[in-house]
């Protein structure tokens, strides 16, 4: 894995990570400090900064990922920089966009803002029902990630200032193209790479939503990274691949409560291969070893905080009486959302034509997709949209889909993987990807120096 792709998913776990911990200290009465948040992250920094020079990661220093393609296209240096130097141009567009304006939005003051301020005066969460501000105020049912890792910033800044706290988005923009680039180059060239990425930079409500403070392109980062690395298990059989995977997947249930359905997608796409597969019960043992690999980060990280919603009477989503026992028992049928959604997808969603063209790909990329490893990014993505249609057909979302909140939000937390898929199959006639991301490039290797003796 190359530095670029350690720093950005670096970023994506460490954040989470650390605003974890500062729900724990809350959870044990521990007041914020910054020496007490960043100390134990120092210790671990330096133990494995450390470790090389021990001799425990000395071959591993520099090691592509395993399926990494070296492809040579032949082409000039100039598109390569051209496109390199628009990217570019995007990222430092995107934070001085969100740099240079304070906190904007309803949600971004209400469920974030605020509750991250009250956390910094305050030294922690508050936790007694009785208190004003308990859990910081607004939608207290919302996951904590986003204001206890604006309280950080605060905290480094020694003072609260809106506008600087704001680099934390443009931060996980750049983690997403840095994330989307390396999962397209290990099977395409850098050009083709780079065109895509140089694509996802583009889209513009993914852009505008990175200069603001809402939380739905913050979990798609997770997710993208999430169904990055699973479907990279899935090709190479690379445990750490998988544990990386569910890691990030388990934290998008921190950021965003959709993202607790991102993670069972995951989980789904592991386990129906193994369920319809196994014949062999060793080998059914070891694909079980490989389920709970997947289960246990989630039960580690995200466990604790539905235990603390559950002890404190509180529900999901954006209904502060939500129920499953209620949704069920208020199940409703509105189809005229469907057209609504569809125009939102093809038409007036500011996603250039992307679900179009996915949806091209689809049909006449039919058997590189469904014949090969691909279809895991398919599938990851169609049933996101599924789900997001169950809600706006049968739940009471219906009416959201109709005052133009909703759609656009929550499908921007998928559009990385339908541009992610779109990228792959790119002249995959010509690049034999299908055969060649099967086996690991030393694999190939040996197999091409076995062939010429």
């Amino acid at each position: 894995m190359k530095l670029l792709e350690k720093l950005a998913i670096g970023y994506l776990i460490g954040t989470g990570l650390l605003t974890l911990q500062m729900f724990l200290y809350s959870l044990l009465g521990i007041k914020f400090n910054l020496w007490g948040i960043i100390l134990p992250w120092v210790v671990v920094l330096v133990g494995f900064v450390g470790a090389p020079f021990m001799g425990a990661r000395i071959r591993a220093v520099g090691t592509p990922l395993v399926g990494v393609r070296n492809l040579r296209t032949g082409t000039s240096p100039v598109p390569t920089f051209l496109l390199t130097a628009a990217i570019g141009l995007k990222v430092l567009y995107v934070f001085y966009e969100a740099l240079v304006k304070p906190v904007v939005g309803w949600d971004a003051l209400w469920n974030f803002s605020l509750r991250a301020k009250i956390f910094y005066f305050l030294g922690g969460i508050p936790l007694d029902r009785a208190h004003p501000y308990f859990l910081g105020g607004g939608m207290k049912q919302y996951p904590l990630h986003l204001p206890l890792l604006e309280t950080f910033t605060y905290i480094l800044q020694g003072g609260w200032n809106d506008a600087l706290m704001k680099v934390i988005f443009p931060l996980y923009f750049l983690s997403m193209l840095i994330v989307f680039y390396y999962a397209l180059r290990r099977e395409q060239s850098r050009l083709t790479s780079l065109f895509f990425t140089f694509l996802l930079s583009t889209l513009p409500l993914l852009v505008y939503h990175a200069t603001i403070e809402y939380a739905d392109f913050v979990v798609g980062a997770y997710f993208l990274a999430a169904v990055v690395y699973l479907y990279q298990f899935i090709k190479t059989k690379d445990t750490k691949m998988l544990i990386l995977s569910a890691v990030l997947a388990a934290l998008s249930a921190w950021v965003k409560d959709e993202g607790m359905v991102f993670y069972f997608i995951g989980l789904f796409l592991l386990v129906i291969p193994i369920l319809s597969a196994n014949k062999y019960a060793v080998k059914f043992k070891r694909e079980f070893i490989l389920v709970l690999y997947y289960l246990a980060p989630f039960l580690v990280l995200i466990g604790p905080w539905i235990i603390f919603k559950q002890v404190f009477g509180l529900s999901v989503g954006n209904e502060p009486t939500f129920s499953l026992a209620g949704m069920i028992s208020g199940f409703t049928f509105h189809p005229e959302t469907i057209p609504k959604v569809l125009e939102k997808m093809f038409l007036s969603g500011n996603w250039h034509l992307l679900f179009g063209l996915w949806a091209l790909v689809i049909i006449f990329y039919y058997k590189q997709i469904f014949t090969t490893e691909k279809k895991y990014l398919f599938w990851s993505t169609a049933l996101a949209i599924l789900f997001f249609s169950f809600l706006y057909v049968f739940t009471y979302n219906w009416t959201m889909v109709f005052s133009g909140i909703i759609v656009n939000r929550n499908f921007l937390t998928l559009v990385p993987q339908v541009l992610l898929l779109c990228g792959l199959v790119y002249k995959e006639g010509k690049t034999d990807v299908g055969n060649a991301d099967r086996a690991p490039t030393g694999a190939r290797s040996a197999k091409s120096k076995k062939a010429h003796k």
